[in-house]
């Protein structure tokens, strides 16, 4: 029993900190009452069904609270079906449309070197539409998109999926191995493997179907919302390991390498904050391959070496390396708007100086802390809980102005007032 409630708790714990994980709900509920009627544990369990009430408002409720707060909706967002299809023709239209969508992303190349990662994208590509097009369905359709998208949130065969987190989805290791494992487990001997990977396969199942059903229409940034139904399939991939030792060396041997790949490659060229980049790879060879001596065969051979390994192949990232960006370029990199911001923020706050703040949901939160948390920030819903001092308020938000607020500056995201004493 004490497991049980160990689980429970975990799960409560995921439902309070990432309101997503009420996805789960559904799944996890079932197996509870399952495992309390199998071991006979149901009088004992609602004895002490006081218990979850009572971790239920301590671990699980804060985000919801919040959430009707500040959105007026217990999830935090609208519930999207109704704005986009309300008969069972249209969901059969979204079902025929996005699925395939999903497929072709969950065959992923993250993390792959982008030497190579063109040749597979077109092969893909190729693949797919050998598939579709004899039946007419063009995955390039704008139809079953989120609301508001634009041109680089429309799906597009040869589209470069970005390696950040917020657009990639699991890399080739899950769809080489998870797949696999699942097909391998099915017909495995041992029942209590196969029983995980069934409850597993349709936890998987029933997570896709709901997030399916919650979301209007396919956009890249869907992979994040996945992950969680994927979770439970990973541990089954180690049927893949042979006990026979010499396969098992072999086996492990080619795992480790391709991780050891896709871990280097996501880490140091990803799109979010690359360490190696186009810029990074040209500096290195001006300022250290540049000046060694070739003056004997064996320095020229190292020399050539080095430029062959270090040169750009063309597929990098062209910007430049976060390490070669100042502090608040680094804070923002995927974020240029963000960055003037700030820059209009501190050329009139100075440093150190506390700031009320009325702002929603906006990533210009992080900076005003200021390097080394300089500054106190004292974020506020009413503006009668302001106190003197320096007043940042986003424009989208209307306020009532009162006679000791000044204004002194505004750009098209934000104002700043300085609010007299008295």
């Amino acid at each position: 029993m004490k497991f049980l409630w160990i689980a429970i708790l975990s799960i409560l714990l995921a439902i309070g900190t990432k309101q997503s994980a009420y996805i789960t709900l559904p799944l996890s509920f079932l197996l509870i009452f399952y495992l309390l009627i199998r071991k006979k544990c149901v009088k004992r369990f609602f004895l002490r069904s006081w218990l979850l009430i009572v971790l239920t408002f301590a671990f699980a409720s804060f985000q919801f609270i919040q959430n009707m707060i500040q959105t007026n909706s217990l999830i935090g967002m609208n519930w999207k079906p109704t704005e986009q299809y309300t008969t069972f023709e249209q969901l059969q239209q979204k079902i025929i449309y996005v699925i395939p969508r999903y497929i072709y992303q969950f065959i992923g190349i993250e993390g792959l070197p982008r030497a190579i990662t063109p040749a597979v994208m077109q092969f893909k590509a190729d693949f797919f539409k050998a598939i579709l097009n004899p039946l007419e369905l063009d995955l390039e359709k704008k139809i079953f998109l989120q609301p508001g998208f634009d041109q680089m949130e429309t799906f597009q065969y040869n589209s470069y999926p970005l390696l950040s987190e917020d657009t990639a989805w699991f890399g080739p290791m899950a769809f080489l191995l998870i797949p696999l494992a699942v097909i391998l487990t099915f017909f495995s001997k041992n029942k209590l493997r196969r029983n995980y990977c069934l409850f597993s396969f349709v936890y998987s199942v029933i997570y896709f179907c709901l997030v399916f059903l919650q979301r209007p229409g396919w956009d890249p940034y869907q992979g994040r919302y996945f992950i969680l139904g994927l979770y439970p399939l990973i541990p089954i991939v180690s049927i893949l390991i042979p006990k026979q030792k010499i396969l098992q060396k072999i086996i492990s041997t080619v795992l480790i390498t391709c991780s050891v790949v896709l871990i280097f490659n996501t880490l140091l060229k990803n799109d979010t904050k690359p360490i190696i980049t186009a810029k990074s790879q040209n500096d290195f060879i001006h300022q250290k391959i540049d000046p060694l001596p070739e003056s004997t065969f064996l320095q020229f051979f190292i020399k050539k070496t080095l430029y062959k390994i270090t040169y750009p192949s063309g597929f990098e990232n062209l910007r430049r390396y976060i390490y070669g960006q100042k502090y608040y370029d680094q804070l923002f990199y995927t974020n240029n708007i963000s960055v003037k911001d700030i820059e209009f923020v501190n050329n009139i706050i100075p440093d150190g100086t506390p700031i009320i703040v009325m702002i929603q949901n906006n990533p210009l939160e992080y900076a005003l802390f200021g390097i080394n948390r300089s500054r106190s920030l004292y974020p506020i819903i009413d503006l009668d809980e302001a106190s003197p001092g320096y007043f940042i308020v986003s424009n989208v938000i209307e306020i009532t102005l009162t006679p000791n607020m000044r204004l002194i500056e505004t750009n098209g995201n934000f104002s700043i007032y300085f609010i007299e004493p008295g």
